[in-house]
């Protein structure tokens, strides 16, 4: 994949075949083996590289989009069984596995063609016939910068399957003095031709000794006083500590972790084929915890639903999705999907938004399911006695409906706030009354000046503190000085149906004043587009206008480096369209986030 080069006739290599400093792509290990099912063996013939160029920037954004496309949601929280190509490693890991991550190199069913489209939108990719080539480029320039004793197209591809696994056990416990898993992992590779697997495990000459388990000849290392092991199993190539090895062995294929409910279930919450495949047991992570944190703490009737959250990766010819899921937490069922309400009142200057459809009610319901709980009541009651005295939770969310936050780009101005959606003419009567005391106490303390100003019919009112440095402490006289120049003030208006509120001036609040139909952030085609594939009906859902935020970073680009923006990175930025997310209601509840790109 020569992502970093902007076409298809140069190698990974920096220099060209037969100059001074040039030397073959080399290596990892098994760790870094990829995709082998499209890769022939031979290794890749290089072509001529122009001189004089340096691909850094070009190769970090390159492992950027790899990265995007095999592993996007390992940080999310959280195929239909039979639907997609089935996992040969997963039937292998242990079924007590907590923690698993799968990666498809081979690109089952129709992953191939459709990463191929998608990978398309970037320079040297438009030749969608050489994706297997390009791909094995970047894998061996990747093995390279790993280790030089390994070549991925010499070494791996002839024997790697295209399937790659980690499997953790359940930890024991995850306080501080026990780590979670003790260090227990075992690595999984789908092999495809073993008597080359096994002499390449031999060329490592690790110095280990032969051991073996349940008829498997195994290689044993002692480390630290610990010990590892690797060896091949049938079907698969296994590494990790010996404890679990031997449990990776012990399934035979047929025990494994496939052939647990909570997988199954798991497995079956998504559609298609996949890139790539985490799982987590969360059912043994709460039970893990310390106590007080776990299932006897406060919450406890809401972990008790968490069996397993779960996330599949695959791209689309124009998108790439990670969609996340997990079973309904207790009361979630009354979270009902829904269009944006807010989008249409938003300005199509809109980079960025964050959207939770009925907040109040959510939080209200929070609330009260916590209350029911012994080991939150306690706690939560100092907090209503304080609201209490205020005029109560009620008086601070009953008119609280769709809630957004949003950030706007005009030019080089940046602008950000909160929309609020009013679900009835009381509520507006309540909200007015809390922004009545707001501004009735900013006046009375003295130390914010307190405007109005009419803007189309609504009324804008303003608070501005004279000076915030004066809020901090005399010694704290570094920060109160880069403080003085900021604008300290919050705008606010209840209009329409809608309580808008901007921070750092009035620039907010008078563009979602100005929206009018036709020219809103829902009537934008990127806004559009990634909202219909991340789900255009949802309980909440974000944005970000990756073009524009892209645009406005590049006018920040310094002159010295803007030939070399231009040139090296802008074009593999060029394609990025859209981030979407939205999180959907269900028995199974799904967050899915999408990348789009523009061909």
């Amino acid at each position: 994949m020569t992502m970093g080069y902007g076409g298809s006739s140069e190698p990974p290599n920096d220099t060209a075949p037969g100059a001074p400093g040039f030397e073959p792509a080399p290596p990892p290990v098994v760790t870094s083996a990829v995709e082998v099912g499209a890769v022939a063996p031979a290794p890749v013939q290089p072509v001529t590289a122009t001189r004089g160029r340096r691909p850094s920037v070009r190769w970090a954004v390159a492992v950027v989009i790899v990265a995007l496309v095999v592993a996007t949601a390992s940080a999310a929280f959280i195929a239909v069984a039979g639907a997609g190509a089935p996992s040969t490693v997963a039937s292998w890991a242990p079924a007590d596995t907590t923690l698993y991550a799968e990666a498809r190199f081979d690109l089952p069913g129709d992953q191939r063609t459709k990463l191929a489209g998608f990978l398309s939108a970037f320079p040297g990719f438009a030749d969608q016939a050489s994706l297997d080539q390009k791909l094995a480029e970047l894998y061996d320039r990747l093995v390279h910068d790993a280790s030089s004793k390994t070549d991925y197209s010499t070494d791996i591809a002839p024997w790697f399957g295209g399937q790659l696994a980690v499997a953790a056990p359940a930890p024991t416990s995850l306080s501080s003095a026990t780590p979670m898993g003790k260090g227990h992992l075992a690595l999984l590779a789908t092999v495809s031709d073993a008597t080359k697997a096994q002499a390449w495990l031999t060329s490592l000459g690790s110095g280990g000794t032969p051991a073996v388990y349940g008829g498997v000849t195994l290689t044993v290392v002692s480390k630290s006083g610990d010990q590892y092991a690797y060896g091949i199993d049938g079907p698969v190539l296994v590494a990790g500590d010996v404890d679990s090895v031997h449990a990776v062995i012990d399934t035979k294929g047929s025990s494994g972790l496939a052939s647990t409910k909570d997988y199954r279930d798991a497995l079956a919450a998504f559609q298609g084929d996949h890139l790539a495949f985490f799982f987590v047991d969360t059912g043994r992570l709460v039970a893990a915890l310390p106590k007080g944190a776990g299932a006897d703490g406060c919450g406890a009737a809401a972990v008790s639903g968490l069996t397993w959250s779960a996330t599949a990766v695959r791209a689309e010819s124009d998108h790439l999705v990670a969609d996340a899921a997990m079973p309904a937490l207790p009361g979630a069922s009354s979270d009902k999907d829904s269009v944006s309400t807010l989008a249409p009142r938003l300005p199509a200057s809109t980079i960025a938004v964050f959207e939770k459809h009925d907040l109040g009610s959510t939080i209200q319901a929070l609330v009260s399911r916590a209350q029911k709980d012994p080991a939150c009541a306690s706690t939560l009651k100092s907090v209503t006695d304080a609201l209490d005295r205020v005029g109560g939770l009620d008086s601070f969310l009953s008119w609280v409906g769709d809630s957004a936050v949003a950030v706007t780009r005009d030019g080089d101005t940046f602008s950000g706030g909160i929309v609020i959606a009013l679900p009835n003419a009381a509520a507006a009567d309540t909200a007015a009354g809390k922004f009545a005391s707001l501004k009735n106490l900013a006046a009375l303390s003295g130390a914010a000046k307190v405007t109005t100003e009419d803007h189309g019919g609504a009324t804008i009112t303003t608070i501005s503190l004279s000076d915030v440095s004066s809020l901090l402490p005399s010694s704290d006289k570094g920060a109160a000085d880069a403080l003085k120049s900021v604008d300290a003030s919050i705008s606010y208006t209840i209009s329409d149906g809608l309580v808008v509120v901007g921070v750092g001036g009035d620039g907010f609040v008078k563009a979602v004043l100005d929206t009018k139909a036709g020219s809103s952030l829902a009537d934008q085609a990127r806004y559009k587009t990634a909202l219909d594939w991340a789900g255009a009906a949802n309980v909440a859902s974000a944005y970000l206008d990756l073009h524009s935020i892209v645009g406005a970073i590049e006018e920040y680009i310094p002159a010295s480096d803007k030939a070399s923006f231009d040139t090296g990175t802008k074009p593999y930025l060029e394609p990025l369209e859209a981030v979407a997310a939205s999180h959907q209601a269900g028995d199974v509840m799904h967050a899915r986030f999408v990348l789009t790109v523009a061909k």
